[in-house]
């Protein structure tokens, strides 16, 4: 399930990025002898996130409705890619409901997750994103993963488990040492 958690994460990182580069192509298309410099000059705000995915799991005989909505943080300074394109730093707002009782809100930043990023890294990533993991949870602990990279790409530098217990507020925040990259987006897409 970490193949399939890996994925998740990295699927909504490159729609982001599928969805920036459309953009930039129609931008170079309407004037592509001019230089790139001029491109960035004329470019609009910083590229803003706003996708919200839900997912059913089943652990235990009792489906969990997991609800990850990441959104721009517009408070923070922008991150600048090598291309010169513009990007806001992620806020993640995770709730767990099981029936209509609300076992889970929490909102995550890149600063939830600072202890764990290494010195080499810091001010130059993002969090990109977070996704559940179905098959490591259970009823006393839902499984995350975490990504953590640079600003406009896929490749997370920092890749995390994140377990909450429900109900109780608890949370464990491990390195992932295995991370897998193969499996199936589970989440449904909604903006």
């Amino acid at each position: 399930m970490r193949n399939s958690l890996l994925f998740t994460t990295l699927s909504l990182v490159a729609m982001s990025m599928l969805t920036a580069c459309g953009t930039k192509e129609e931008k170079k298309t309407e004037s592509a002898e001019a230089p790139r410099a001029a491109v960035i000059e004329n470019s609009q705000e910083a590229q803003k996130e706003d996708v919200t995915n839900t997912y059913d799991l089943a652990i235990d005989e009792k489906t969990y409705h997991v609800v990850v909505h990441r959104y721009s943080d517009t408070e923070k300074p922008i991150f600048t890619d090598d291309f010169g394109d513009e990007f806001y730093d992620n806020q993640v707002e995770i709730t767990v409901k099981r029936d209509t009782a609300t076992l889970i809100n929490r909102v995550f930043s890149l600063e939830s997750f600072e202890s764990y990023i290494p010195s080499k890294y810091k001010d130059k990533v993002i969090l990109q994103g977070i996704a559940p993991d179905e098959q490591n949870s259970t009823a006393n602990g839902i499984v995350f993963g975490v990504t953590i990279g640079p600003a406009g790409s896929e490749d997370g530098q920092v890749l995390l488990v994140m377990t909450m217990v429900p109900g109780s507020g608890a949370i464990d925040i491990r390195k992932d040492d295995t991370p897998d990259n193969i499996g199936m987006d589970q989440g449904k897409e909604g903006r």
